[in-house]
């Protein structure tokens, strides 16, 4: 979809309407400059956040981010990348993708990178509850190279015998602002325990593994389609355990029973017996990385006030601040956008460069 405009923007309300809970948005914004978000929160997280196990691939990227969005309202950009256009150049005779308009896109995003000098990668999380305004971008007030790397090469190694020293509960699985992370008495399988008017919503994650959240119940755009329900029931035949299926935005959803928590079931939600649960700073995992059988961590004390090293579960412990919102500004610029099924991309450009690319032809 291509539209002229004053400024980049991208119609999410639009999107909100059959938006999953927490659906990717990446934005690639080319220009003279960087750019930023001017009406929606844009941060960075902290490379202190982010935690990785090399046993099992795990990270806690994704559901930092959206615990992150989520402490300022669910209206945030992240962003992932800044840096010179020539640096992105070289990747695109690297990249083959299989699809009919390969060698027009192709041509497309070779000219906007010749035109303009610095590319911006923006990402986000976000509920269709959220998107209730549409984000709107422009120039940062200062540019500066962010690689889309974080090296944790340099902490601390990690013991390797995950029979001995398993990953750590409730490590990559957020459940929103309606609920709680608790193990199950499934082994190795975290659940969503919801609140009051909270639904468990199965989904597939970002690195393609499927997980559960919880969804606001009345937050159901797709209420009053009555005819549409008794055509194609979703509950139909969908059995959630312990637990009553629900239709939520056209999707089946599990209601769990109390003492109950809704895990991923073979693309299906299922409501199992609940055990210890976690608040959302459990995400850091603050108890990483873990000791080797019979050692101890001696720097765990309540006295310790060693601010350097703030998930060390001692008294100074707590996350760094995030930056906060920019404020408002005004930009001159068209773009285009591209969707899909598991989340939502978007290129935009500079109205200089459409029309000078236009006037080519």
């Amino acid at each position: 979809m291509t539209y002229a405009g004053s400024e980049p923007m991208i119609p999410l309300v639009l999107t909100g309407v059959a938006a999953e809970p927490e659906m990717s948005v990446v934005v690639f914004v080319i220009g003279e400059t960087d750019f930023e978000p001017l009406n929606y929160a844009s941060l960075e997280v902290p490379e202190e956040w982010i935690q990785a196990d090399p046993r099992t691939g795990e990270t806690n990227y994704f559901p930092v981010l959206s615990w992150a969005a989520d402490q300022v309202g669910g209206q945030a950009f992240f962003k992932e990348y800044t840096g010179p256009s020539w640096d992105l150049e070289g990747r695109l005779d690297d990249t083959w993708i299989g699809t009919a308009d390969y060698w027009e896109a192709h041509q497309y995003l070779e000219d906007s990178l010749q035109f303009s000098a610095r590319v911006t990668r923006l990402y986000a999380r976000m509920d269709g509850a959220e998107m209730v305004v549409d984000p709107v971008f422009g120039p940062s007030a200062q540019s500066s190279s962010r690689d889309n790397i974080y090296d944790l090469s340099s902490r601390p190694a990690v013991w390797y015998d995950t029979a001995e020293v398993p990953p750590a509960p409730c490590n990559d699985t957020y459940c929103g602002r309606g609920g709680v992370c608790a193990t199950t008495d499934f082994p190795n399988t975290d659940g969503c325990v919801c609140d009051e008017g909270w639904v468990v919503r199965p989904l597939m994650g970002p690195g393609g593994m499927p997980t559960v959240t919880c969804q606001d119940a009345s937050h159901d755009l797709m209420a009053s389609a009555d005819d549409l329900m008794a055509l194609n029931n979703p509950c139909e035949n969908y059995d959630c355990g312990a637990g009553n299926c629900v239709v939520v935005g056209g999707m089946a959803t599990c209601d769990c029973d109390d003492g109950m928590a809704g895990i991923p079931a073979s693309g299906r939600a299922w409501c199992a017996s609940a055990g210890t649960s976690y608040g959302p700073e459990q995400l850091l995992w603050p108890d990483w990385p873990p000791p080797r059988p019979g050692e101890s961590d001696d720097d765990d004390a309540a006295t310790d006030d060693d601010d350097n090293d703030w998930n060390d579960g001692d008294d100074d412990d707590g996350p760094p601040a995030l930056p906060p919102a920019p404020s408002l500004d005004a930009c001159s610029c068209s773009g285009s956008v591209a969707g899909g099924s598991a989340g939502l991309a978007a290129l935009l450009l500079p109205v200089g460069l459409l029309r000078r690319r236009r006037g080519r032809r």
